[in-house]
């Protein structure tokens, strides 16, 4: 599963059963519905092209919507990673302030 931060710039977010991979900010299942189980979403960027992102949706569509309650866990994870640049962390901040 993946979290959506921004179709038009093809940003995501991987939903993982362990927090094994990149720093990860752990989510409940008591607050996200759609999950099975207790997860994590890792906090490192995917770029995903347009053309999969349709395909999927397509396929699948949109199983559920995060949590916000989980927002400021996980932008200040992304905003503290060395592996995103300080463009990115800006348009991040934007992304985050405009989902409230």
């Amino acid at each position: 599963m993946m979290v959506c931060l921004s179709y038009d710039e093809g940003w995501f977010l991987r939903i993982n059963t362990t927090d094994f991979y990149r720093p990860c900010v752990a989510i409940k299942k008591v607050d996200n519905e759609f999950l099975s189980h207790d997860s994590h979403v890792e906090c490192a960027l995917l770029i995903i092209d347009e053309d999969e992102i349709n395909e999927t949706l397509n396929k699948s569509g949109i199983i559920g919507r995060l949590s916000f309650a989980h927002k400021d866990a996980i932008l200040k994870k992304l905003l503290s990673a060395t592996y995103i640049n300080a463009q990115e962390k800006d348009d991040l901040k934007h992304i985050f302030d405009e989902s409230i």
